[in-house]
């Protein structure tokens, strides 16, 4: 089992993906390592890759929970090109935060495989060969069959109960307030509609995106559907200026890669803690 424990992932191996002839396969993930584990290994930065500099929370750059989900969701399309692609129990147990754009961060991303097209992963990173430590674990199957994908139909009754609209620059100037400045990669909301603990939002990836067709899920586009969650809280807790960040997905499944505009809907349902 993994730990959460600084220790180095896997045995020395080598200098960082910069000093090989290996090509990157992903711009997070970055170049797979001859291991007995699936393992990658990338160099992070403030300015690399370009959309980490779109996600600032409280001044610093902070490496999004969703760019881990896109590189478990890559690593899996390495082994299985067919979808769905799962994933399991995923904790976020450290934030990864990049400095000034000098330092860097090497970042490693190892699976094992527990059984049949199941592996338990985690994301680790130092800098300056110091201790590892790890940021995230979880666990993803690949090519299962798996239960019906929500469909389209539903979202003509999910509109018709969620009737207040709120302004899409209004929100984004409400959580900038809040310490969290996401630039244009992470700003992918079109539309914004809410009712009670529920809402529901329209997205595009944005026009910046250039390279938005390197990822399974792009990691801004799929930040801005959490995003989403924030206006289905309760309205006390939007009054009292909480801010919330994701620490753990029970599941989330990836049915296929997303194309064009994008519908989200959020659910908030209270729990004991």
């Amino acid at each position: 089992a993994f730990t959460r424990k600084a220790v180095a992932p896997v045995p020395e191996a080598g200098a960082g993906p910069e000093d090989t002839d290996t090509p990157a396969v992903h711009p997070l993930l970055g170049r797979r390592l001859q291991s007995a584990a699936l393992l990658f290994e990338n160099t992070l930065s403030a300015t690399y890759p370009q959309l980490l500099q779109d996600h600032k929370v409280y001044g610093s750059i902070i490496v999004p929970g969703t760019a881990y989900l896109e590189m478990a969701f890559s690593a899996a399309h390495q082994l299985a090109a067919a979808m769905p692609l799962r994933l399991d129990d995923v904790r976020i147990l450290e934030p990864m935060v990049l400095g000034d754009s000098v330092s860097a961060q090497e970042v490693q991303f190892i699976a094992l495989e527990t059984a049949s097209n199941n592996y338990l992963f985690r994301v680790a990173s130092r800098a300056d060969r110091a201790a590892w430590t790890t940021h995230v674990t979880g666990n993803f199957t690949t090519g299962e069959a798996a239960e019906a994908s929500p469909s389209i139909s539903e979202l003509p009754a999910i509109q018709s109960r969620l009737v207040q609209e709120h302004a899409v620059a209004s929100f984004y100037e409400d959580i900038l307030r809040l310490g969290l400045d996401f630039g244009p990669r992470f700003r992918c909301l079109e539309a914004l509609y809410s009712g009670p603990q529920e809402a529901l939002g329209r997205l595009a990836p944005a026009s910046s995106a250039n390279d938005a067709q390197l990822y399974l899920f792009d990691p801004g586009l799929l930040d801005s559907c959490f995003q989403v969650l924030g206006a289905a809280l309760p309205a006390e807790r939007v009054r009292a200026g909480q801010v919330y960040f994701p620490v753990g997905l029970d599941r989330i499944t990836l049915y296929r890669q997303p194309q064009g505009p994008v519908w989200c809907h959020a659910i908030h349902q209270p729990s004991e803690n």
